[in-house]
């Protein structure tokens, strides 16, 4: 539990952020560096021998994720038409339900072949690949995010709603 709160942690934080790297380098850049940074996170897991480290790491781990979200939303509805986002956005959610569950189950099947480091590596690798992919995107996805600005920010934390939701 402590490791998913340290992860969430960093999530948070990233979420917030995420709007001012999108808008200095494009939300495919931002995506590709979310991708990349968590296959270095995952590859330094596999060298980590004390649960402090392992916390830092996993901090480090929730920042590359929640720098993904936000610029994966803005792609999905610029690569897909409108009438067509609720499907869209179903897909995006069942593909993170689905790890969750399929995941524990695909890492019980590894580990009988594999340590736990070498599945570390591995995904580290497929993330550095996946990254590397992203840059293929045509140059329409290549699209700047608009910096926030302080009316949208004090706009959006004066609504009670946002405070519920968090």
């Amino acid at each position: 539990g402590n490791l998913f709160l340290v992860m969430s942690m960093g999530s948070g934080i990233s979420l917030f952020c995420s709007q001012f790297l999108s808008a200095k380098i494009s939300h495919k850049k931002t995506i590709m560096l979310s991708i990349f940074l968590s296959g270095l996170c995952l590859i330094t897991i596999a060298h980590v021998h004390t649960l402090t480290l392992l916390r830092i790491m996993m901090f480090f781990v929730g920042i590359s994720h929640g720098l993904f979200l936000p610029s994966a939303t803005s792609l999905i509805v610029r690569m897909i038409d409108q009438k067509s986002w609720g499907r869209a956005f179903a897909i995006f959610s069942i593909a993170q339900s689905a790890a969750f569950i399929f995941a524990p189950f695909c890492v019980d099947a590894v580990m009988q072949i594999a340590s736990y480091r070498s599945i570390f590596y591995f995904i580290g690798f497929f993330s550095f690949f996946l990254s590397s992919t992203v840059y293929l995107f045509p140059e329409r996805f290549n699209l700047q995010a608009k910096p926030i600005s302080f009316s949208f920010l004090s706009y959006v934390l004066s609504k009670p709603t946002f405070w519920v939701v968090m």
